[in-house]
């Protein structure tokens, strides 16, 4: 017998025999209660991989999903595949879209903005372990909150790492790992990811302008050569007409 079992046993002794008892019921108490919630934790987890993705289903998803804890907009929308470790810790706001198979790591809360989203197959994690043996890793374990702020777009199977910040308007590219804050209105790409490109927000907006322009030129092209095409009740439009 070593030194530290003789020590265990010195200290086991001088504790009353009712307070072990005590101690030993809080435990099990403690450890059928973490084994419900992941069972629970594992069947929303199935029962929303199972359901489709129409309207039906999508309502009942996110019924379950609400029930489950996730503070949930009417028009946020969370596919079928996605794990959620603590759904009460998630936060979906506004027309948020969160696509297939994405694992979120919710022992701190992570919050998605109005009108942001991920791709399929991204990884958010909040858990940080410090460095210990592999038999120890539930030792020294703290959570950073993560936080996705309106507009910001999470590309497919990127991984957050814990207490990041994606800045409003922010596009996060695919396969990138974000080990720091990403400021608003850039475009973050790479392992790890760095800044590719500022004021993505003008960016998107000229592609958006350049687009639209392009559908109001193809509009007008139909409208004066289709001979099929009537506007507002009038004749079809004669290419010869002006002479």
């Amino acid at each position: 017998m070593d030194d530290l079992e003789l020590e265990r046993l010195v200290i086991a002794a001088s504790v009353p025999g009712h307070e072990r008892v005590t101690h030993t019921r809080h435990s099990l108490l403690r450890r059928v209660g973490s084994t419900l919630f992941r069972v629970g934790v594992h069947l929303v987890y199935v029962v929303s991989s199972v359901l489709g993705d129409d309207v039906i289903s999508r309502g009942v998803r996110r019924a379950v999903l609400t029930l489950a804890g996730v503070s949930m907009d009417s028009e946020a929308m969370l596919l079928g595949g996605t794990y959620l470790s603590k759904p009460s810790n998630l936060t979906l706001g506004f027309h948020t879209t969160i696509n297939r198979d994405c694992y979120l790591d919710l022992e701190a809360p992570i919050t998605f903005g109005d009108y942001s989203g991920s791709g399929h197959g991204s990884t958010f994690i909040t858990t940080i372990h410090d460095i210990v043996p592999a038999m120890n890793l539930g030792v020294g374990r703290t959570a950073e909150p993560i936080t996705i702020e309106e507009r910001a777009w999470i590309g497919a199977n990127v991984t957050i790492l814990p207490g990041v910040t994606v800045g409003h308007d922010a596009i996060v590219a695919a396969g990138t790992v974000v080990v720091r804050d990403v400021p608003a209105n850039s475009l973050v790409a790479g392992v790890p990811g760095r800044i590719v490109k500022h004021n993505v927000r003008h960016w998107l907006d000229e592609i958006v302008r350049e687009r639209e322009e392009e559908t109001i030129r193809e509009h007008d092209f139909e409208e004066h050569f289709d001979p099929n095409w009537q506007a507002s009740g009038a004749r079809s439009w004669d290419p010869f007409s002006r002479w």
